[in-house]
């Protein structure tokens, strides 16, 4: 009967010790649960809510609620510190993308505009060009009569010379015939 009374307390230990054991196991699951959904529901917000960004059509002006563990509060607040750079970067992009059109849209306008005026320079050039050959040829016509005229003025000159020559001579011969008349006139009288 001792025997059977330390087999049945023995008996009665193990049952309360596994029952000890039984309970402190689903306590322990149970709070790991609690604290896994504790933990895990903010990380769920934090990766959703990344992926939304990386799908590439996130609302910028969302943002992630405040959690309550120190860490994934502070992994809130950083990813909304991202959220809004990222917002800004994307309003300076846009905003630098639209200056960027309207400076190629004046460049193309201030090339086109060059291009023209290069255009009628180059017609111009060709006009002075042609112009200037032109004036070429005349100066090279206008030196030949020129050059002509010397030579028509030389010979005319020349020929003046001896004009001027023969009618000294003429003169002379006259001024002989005249006093060779006066001597017959003179024998005559």
């Amino acid at each position: 009967t001792t025997s059977h009374s330390a087999n049945t307390a023995i008996q009665q230990s193990q049952f309360w010790i596994n029952l000890v054991i039984l309970v402190s196991m689903v306590t322990i699951t149970g709070l790991g649960f609690l604290i896994f959904q504790w933990i895990s529901k903010p990380l769920v917000r934090v990766v959703s809510a990344m992926k939304v960004i990386n799908s590439g059509k996130a609302d910028l002006t969302q943002r992630l609620p405040n959690a309550s563990i120190h860490e994934i509060k502070d992994l809130s607040e950083s990813f909304n510190g991202f959220v809004e750079t990222l917002k800004e970067t994307m309003s300076s992009v846009q905003s630098n993308a639209s200056e960027l059109g309207d400076l190629t849209q004046q460049l193309t306008s201030e090339n086109h505009s060059l291009a023209q005026r290069t255009e009628q320079q180059s017609v111009s050039l060709q006009s002075t060009s042609e112009l200037l050959d032109e004036v070429s040829e005349k100066v090279v016509l206008t030196q030949s009569a020129a050059g002509n005229a010397l030579e028509s003025s030389l010979k005319a000159d020349e020929y003046a010379k001896q004009g001027k020559q023969r009618l000294d001579e003429t003169v002379i011969a006259m001024g002989d015939i005249e006093e060779s008349s006066k001597k017959i006139l003179e024998m005559n009288t």
